[in-house]
């Protein structure tokens, strides 16, 4: 558990910056995962248009940080 760590009540949609500045304080991450992925999409979530275009930001930072991410989503 020590490995693990949490970021709350950021909006990804608008802020991959501040992501980004608290991914540069953990020792070496490699995965991210997002709960709900949606959460990171400014736009239809339903949208393949607006998806890609919203997590393309992140695509990149996990790039830049050679880590994984996760996007969960919840089906009704």
């Amino acid at each position: 558990m020590a490995r693990i760590h949490f970021v709350d009540q950021l909006d990804l949609s608008t802020n991959v910056p501040k992501l980004s500045d608290r991914l540069a304080t953990l020792p070496n991450p490699k995965l991210l995962i997002l709960d709900p992925v949606v959460g990171a999409v400014n736009g239809d979530g339903n949208k393949n248009g607006d998806v890609r275009k919203g997590l393309q930001p992140l695509i990149d930072l996990a790039e830049q940080r050679h880590m994984a991410v996760l996007g969960i989503t919840h089906f009704n």
